[in-house]
């Protein structure tokens, strides 16, 4: 049985360990290629659920997902959960809407294939796991590691 004693050194860390230390730093990422540098919160909820399919330099857009993130992910950005997201996709798809719901990828070296096939991936991924093969895109202005970032 744990003393008393070792639960309150617990209790006293986990206070002390900052809780946005406990989530990653989402990164959104885009082909090299693409012009892109910032984007909305508000443009990033609408591509994610399929309503916007171009960038405004008129290239088609193909989402991408790491699925270590998506959670936190959808969470910030469509204020949803993963199992709400996958059923939204479904009744989007069935209903004949011409998005294509985002491809789940595993891990950095899946992204970087992702983004360089596709000049209109947009993806999300660890902003630590970020590679010189992917461009980080700043939303409402801010960067990952910058105070109000939104997604996080």
């Amino acid at each position: 049985m744990i003393k008393l004693k070792t639960w309150k050194k617990f209790l006293l860390c986990i206070l002390m360990f900052p809780v946005s230390s406990l989530f990653a730093q989402i990164a959104v990422v885009v082909n090299l290629q693409n012009s892109l540098e910032n984007i909305s919160l508000e443009k990033l909820s609408r591509i994610y659920e399929g309503r916007i399919t171009r960038f405004d330099n008129d290239i088609d857009i193909v989402l991408g997902e790491e699925k270590n993130n998506s959670e936190q992910f959808y969470r910030a950005v469509l204020d949803k959960n993963l199992s709400r997201v996958k059923k939204y996709w479904i009744s989007f798809v069935l209903s004949g809407k011409s998005a294509t719901p985002p491809e789940q990828l595993a891990g950095t070296e899946q992204v970087e294939l992702f983004l360089k096939k596709n000049i209109g991936g947009i993806c999300f991924i660890d902003k630590n796991k970020v590679t010189k093969n992917m461009k980080v895109i700043s939303v409402n202005e801010k960067l990952p590691a910058e105070k109000g970032y939104p997604i996080r």
